[in-house]
């Protein structure tokens, strides 16, 4: 992202990315309608009566986000995580979704402690869920 300021203020200039890989291990592919992704339907919906549990997907995600900007702060600002996830698709509009994410961050306001000349670290671990309707 590209920020152009007012007045003598600097220019800013800020990136980020993520790499994302899921396999679903009950048989379901991506489906696409105008160019995107279109909601998934599991071929056996959830109907414990029938035997049928939907859909399964496991996924993982890398994300960078660098925050550096050396007009605004002599500190790096540069953040990572992972995250790990099982994705359950009950039916077409219902999911339930499980995350783990690993995250580290430089110099990041959720560390407490005053900053030192080399700044700081925060890192943590994170356990996340969701429950998602869709209609």
């Amino acid at each position: 992202m590209h920020l152009d300021r007012f007045g003598d203020a600097p220019s800013l200039n800020f990136d980020g990315w993520y790499a994302f890989g899921s396999l679903f291990l009950t048989g379901e592919s991506r489906t696409f309608r105008g160019g995107t992704i279109d909601r998934l339907k599991p071929i056996r919906p959830f109907d414990p009566l029938k035997g049928n549990w939907g859909a399964f997907e496991l996924a993982v995600r890398y994300d960078r986000l660098n925050l550096t900007e050396h007009a605004l702060s002599p500190l790096d600002h540069d953040a990572h995580a992972w995250t790990a996830a099982l994705n359950w698709y009950l039916t077409g509009n219902v999911k339930v979704l499980f995350n783990y994410i690993r995250f580290e961050g430089q110099n990041s306001p959720l560390v407490v402690a005053p900053i030192a000349l080399n700044g700081t670290t925060a890192k943590g671990d994170a356990f996340a869920t969701r429950l998602h309707f869709d209609f």
